[in-house]
């Protein structure tokens, strides 16, 4: 999410699952977890990444030849990557009422909210 636009709105296209996960979990918690830097920008601007229709596509590309080249030249691409851990939280904490969606929208809030802490929001 460090570099990409639209990180922290892509976090409302996630599937339902998590919230019917914690659904029927309860006393489970949501750890939220932002991992950044670990696709290089040199990778993101290579030819056969920009090429790509759509910006996941782009960045599945770059990340596999950037792999590939690294198996055979370790130092190329080099990469900072950025793990950042916020506090765990349950559905229990989220609301004991809300049911699988409800809860859903809370996880996404959740965690929008915590990028949005780490300073991630201001990548539009």
């Amino acid at each position: 999410p460090q570099t990409v636009p639209g990180a922290i709105q892509s976090i409302y296209n996630w599937s339902p699952g998590i919230g019917i996960f914690l659904h029927k979990n309860p006393k489970m918690p949501f750890l939220p977890i932002a991992i950044s830097g670990a696709l290089s920008p040199e990778a993101c601007n290579l030819p056969w990444a920009r090429m790509r229709s759509t910006t996941i596509n782009r960045q599945r590309t770059a990340l596999l030849i950037q792999t590939l080249i690294r198996l055979v030249r370790p130092r190329a691409f080099p990469v900072h990557v950025n793990v950042r851990i916020g506090p765990p939280i349950s559905k229990n904490q989220l609301g004991p009422d809300m049911d699988a969606k409800e809860t859903a929208r809370a996880v996404q809030q959740y965690m929008a909210d915590f990028l949005c802490k780490l300073g991630l929001d201001r990548l539009g």
